[in-house]
């Protein structure tokens, strides 16, 4: 219960966020950046009740929710932004990263529960993530060794050596944006 009520605010505060920037971003723009900021900071309330060293009930469950909801709130900051001034634009960067953190501990708290536990629902759970994730890789421009790299991680989550397949995609995402970073910007 705990988990969903901390998901649900936090998506309040998005929504708040979004509101203001879509009304408000020229006459007030410390008020834009005031509630990213206040989103910014129950994001990082839920990644440091993420980062643990064994997964209790609520933070499997806090997992779940975060990981479901963690892709709506990355395109939701990303879209909201596009009239913000470059310093809004900046704080918001950093909300993304930090979105990308707290994503990424969800995954190892659930993988965590799956090693420690026999929970069927986590162990789907853990399937539905590898899946999105590893699809949303696969929608992108890869390389001949990024998709080698792919097919080793659809064979490791096969095999149930889901951390190591996490490892794999997430060395395929950093590899795309570390060329996305190197890109001319126009």
């Amino acid at each position: 219960q705990k988990a969903k009520l901390q998901v649900e605010f936090t998506s309040r505060r998005l929504e708040e966020m979004v509101e203001l920037a879509a009304t408000t971003y020229q006459q007030d723009p410390s008020a834009v950046r005031l509630a990213v900021n206040q989103f910014k900071v129950d994001v990082q309330t839920i990644q440091k009740d993420l980062q643990v060293k064994t997964a209790t009930s609520t933070q499997t469950e806090l997992a779940k929710q975060v990981g479901r909801k963690t892709q709506t709130y990355k395109s939701t900051v990303a879209s909201s932004s596009t009239n913000l001034s470059a310093e809004v634009k900046k704080e918001v960067k950093e909300v993304q990263k930090i979105l990308d953190e707290t994503k990424a501990d969800a995954v190892q708290v659930i993988i965590t529960a799956h090693e420690t536990t026999n929970d069927e629902t986590v162990t789907v759970e853990l399937k539905n993530t590898f899946e999105k994730e590893l699809a949303d890789l696969r929608a992108q421009e890869l390389t001949a060794a990024q998709k080698v790299k792919l097919d080793t991680a659809t064979t490791l989550e096969r095999d149930g050596s889901y951390r190591r397949a996490f490892e794999v995609l997430k060395e395929v995402q950093l590899e795309l944006n570390l060329k996305t970073e190197e890109q001319p910007k126009e």
